[in-house]
């Protein structure tokens, strides 16, 4: 698959930005970047609202207290159990929001195409961005979709701040995978 960008354009009329992976330290400042550029975010921190938490002690019992039936009662101890259980549920909503994300800017403007973008980061963002891979689960969803990694948070900015960068072929030198 070839990408072909005029360097005399900019990136965001002939493509649509999805910020899919970055380490949490430099993930609002990535986030605040690729939105000024008209790209979107779905990644998250472990702090975020949407991000799964274990059910408390105390929200269990105020769940319970609130609960009179046996149905209401058993669907309760199941929220429990899975949230105590799935260690990688966070993984899910990101799955989520990635392919919510992706399909919604496919739908909005068929002919752009669609960048994913990362920043190289710990586990998590390796785990996140090995779904790109070749054999990865969003890779077979989304074939035409290339992920752009980035080294580090300046790289990003480096490649985004030069309105007249042809993205794809800055990125992908050897900090990039498609």
């Amino acid at each position: 698959m070839q990408f072909k960008f005029a360097i005399q354009e900019p990136i965001d009329q002939k493509a649509s930005l999805l910020l899919v992976s970055a380490p949490e330290h430099v993930l609002l400042k990535a986030k605040a970047l690729v939105e000024k550029r008209g790209g979107y975010c779905a990644a998250f921190t472990q702090f975020d609202s949407r991000s799964p938490k274990t059910m408390s002690v105390g929200q269990f019992l105020k769940r319970l207290l609130k609960n009179a039936s046996f149905a209401k009662t058993w669907d309760l101890l199941s929220d429990m159990f899975v949230s105590w259980t799935l260690k990688g549920k966070w993984k899910l909503v990101w799955g989520g929001r990635v392919t919510q994300g992706l399909d919604m800017l496919k739908q909005m403007d068929p002919q752009r195409i669609v960048i994913a973008i990362a920043i190289k980061g710990g586990r998590h963002c390796e785990w996140e961005q090995q779904q790109f891979a070749p054999s990865g689960e969003l890779r077979n969803l989304y074939p035409n979709v290339p992920l752009l990694i980035f080294e580090d948070f300046e790289h990003l900015v480096q490649a985004m701040t030069d309105s007249k960068v042809e993205l794809v072929k800055a990125a992908c030198s050897e900090n990039c995978r498609m």
